[in-house]
């Protein structure tokens, strides 16, 4: 409790000083008298801090049992023990099976100095009988994993007791699961009380005291009654409208065409409902569902964004994941409100290739395949939708969320894997995310129409020296920046014009696409360099997806050819062939006067 001043300490300022001169003893008979009187659990103890103990919070945390961690015998002077946090400090009682022993000081994990065969209070006769029963007890051998009680706390587990009796009718004996909150539980069991006889209630019963999830059967919902036939089965499908009235997909059919990336489907759509996210419109259909049949296969339809922009005629488009996109096909992009289709004739995990683009295209723009489902209405007239990808089910540890249902709302704070992995959070990914400024700085003056300036983020960045990037002022400039220089997570410099504004606007800054730079090899310098990104699956097996091709900042790569020419007679095992690029222990083969197939060699 809070630190109160002890009588035990103002003992000697109040006794007269012929009693300090004459009877030095009885001063420190006064003050071992008082002590014991004011010990944890002592009447001064609870007088003095009753206004302290009346409180649930103080009362569910004291400690009233621990457990022995070794055997002891009848002259044993140390009691080996799991805790000794809650119990008295110096001169404390506990009680081992039939046995009081009193102990001077203690360990974290001991009492020392025991005197064993002692007299104390042990128990309460009853709830209507307040007396004390106070016991004489002999010396006893005591098993491991036998229960200390804390005799100093009897009083006030009795009084917790009453408390839960008077709150929490039915429950004052319960113990609740190890892990569980007592405090919170005992101040919430309003709520149980309330909702009595419901599944909650039943939720909540076996949850704090047995610790797992229940399922409620109910027999009523299982009753065949007479002309009911209003229960099915259906699956939710998520789509957004392309062509047509989706409100007129009740009561018919679904169909998705077998393409180079999508699997025949079909389906029964028995109801629509309109969705509004993000102001735009979304409709939930449900479909009839059958386990046991195949042709409900219905995926979703591939779709990510450009990361940035794309210039007309550019050969390539970078986008922030090819992932489910086929390996050739066709884009679907939709810019100033008309659509464009796009070929291509290859991907990696980030971009596209072998394209012609018709239109500039800027950052952030959404890129889809063409695919989309359909259906016929009573004017048939075909009705499109294009179906996204919706979280389906959430699963997690309800340990320690007792108290979420069925209907609770949830946001998604983060997507991906967030790993304390030391390898994985080493990797620089070549990604292209956007933070608010917080502060731009200018550190120079006006070389040539240009100047230093320090960019500060709200956030920490991944900025690195040499990357590029966009600054964007609010009212729409855009302004190329590569970096200079990384001060720390929050801050780094930037070469910016020199007559930048600074008053009243706000900007953010994007990272760029890093590429790769290669002497006699331009046609790299569309490809994405370093690491993309990094994937773990269900097995914690990392994935790392890179093109393995590195950037250097200001220093290109320079790749050297791995095939050389020779000419020359050879005999034995052996060819000589003077300077060439290869390493010892490389494996290589040879062609001789082209002939096929060739033989294969270990460079020595």
């Amino acid at each position: 409790m809070h630190n109160r001043v002890k009588v035990r300490h103002l003992v000697q300022d109040h006794l007269p000083n012929f009693v300090k001169d004459n009877f030095p003893e009885f001063q420190g008979f006064l003050r071992s008298y008082y002590g014991s009187l004011e010990t944890p659990g002592g009447p001064a103890d609870i007088l003095n801090n009753i206004d302290q103990y009346v409180r649930l919070e103080n009362l569910s945390e004291l400690v009233y049992t621990t457990n022995t961690t070794s055997s002891s015998d009848l002259f044993s002077e140390t009691i080996e023990v799991e805790n000794t946090q809650g119990f008295p400090d110096n001169n404390g009682l506990i009680q081992i099976d039939s046995e009081i022993i009193s102990y001077e000081s203690k360990t974290p994990v001991s009492f020392v100095n025991c005197s064993r065969g002692f007299s104390g209070i042990t128990s309460y006769k009853g709830q209507e009988d307040d007396s004390l029963i106070f016991s004489q007890t002999g010396v006893s051998t005591h098993a491991s994993s036998t229960v200390v009680y804390n005799l100093h706390a009897l009083f006030l587990f009795e009084f917790y007791k009453k408390f839960k009796r008077q709150y929490t009718p039915g429950f004052e004996e319960v113990k609740f699961f190890d892990g569980v909150n007592e405090k919170n539980v005992v101040s919430r069991l309003k709520d149980f009380y309330s909702s009595k006889g419901s599944t909650s209630s039943f939720d909540i019963l076996f949850k704090v005291i047995f610790g797992v999830d229940v399922s409620i059967v109910k027999p009523r919902d299982f009753l065949l009654q007479a002309s009911d036939a209003d229960y099915r089965i259906v699956r939710d499908l998520v789509v957004k409208q392309l062509q047509g009235d989706p409100n007129d997909l009740v009561n018919r059919t679904l169909f998705q065409d077998e393409t180079a990336n999508l699997v025949k489907a079909t389906g029964s759509i028995t109801s629509v409902e309109e969705i509004i996210k993000d102001g735009e419109s979304y409709f939930r259909l449900s479909l009839d569902y059958n386990p046991d049949l195949e042709q409900f296969k219905f995926s979703v339809h591939p779709k990510t964004k450009i990361t940035a922009a794309v210039g007309l005629s550019q050969v390539w488009i970078d986008v922030d994941s090819t992932i489910s996109f086929p390996d050739s096909g066709t884009l679907s992009v939709v810019v100033s409100g008309v659509t464009y289709e796009i070929p291509y004739t290859s991907k990696s995990s980030t971009q596209f290739f072998g394209l012609n683009v018709p239109i500039d295209i800027p950052v952030d723009t959404i890129v889809e395949t063409p695919d989309f489902a359909y259906t016929i209405n009573s004017a048939d007239e075909e009705i499109r939708v294009k179906i996204s990808g919706v979280l389906g089910e959430l699963s997690f540890d309800r340990q320690g969320s007792n108290y979420y249902q069925e209907g609770d709302q949830v946001e998604i704070v983060s997507l991906g894997h967030d790993s304390e992995n030391q390898i994985l959070k080493s990797w620089i990914l070549n990604i292209t995310p956007e933070y608010d400024v917080a502060g731009l700085v200018k550190l120079t003056n006006n070389i040539n129409g240009a100047a230093q300036y320090r960019v500060e983020t709200f956030d920490s960045h991944v900025f690195t020296l040499g990357d590029i990037g966009t600054l964007t002022a609010n009212d729409g400039t855009v302004y190329d920046v590569s970096v200079l220089g990384v001060a720390d997570d929050r801050s780094f410099d930037v070469n910016l014009p020199a007559n930048i504004p600074l008053i009243n606007v706000k900007y953010v800054i994007r990272r760029g696409i890093s590429k790769v730079s290669a002497v006699n090899l331009p046609e790299l310098a569309n490809m994405s360099a370093n690491m993309q990104n990094m994937y773990i699956d269900d097995n914690n097996n990392t994935y790392a997806v890179s093109p393995s091709l590195p950037d250097y900042f200001n220093t290109p790569i320079d790749p050297k050819p791995l095939s050389i020419l020779f000419s020359g007679q050879f005999n034995g095992d052996q060819l000589i062939v003077g300077s060439n690029p290869f390493f010892t222990g490389d494996p290589v083969w040879y062609s001789a006067n082209n002939n096929i197939p060739p033989n294969s060699f270990v460079v020595a």
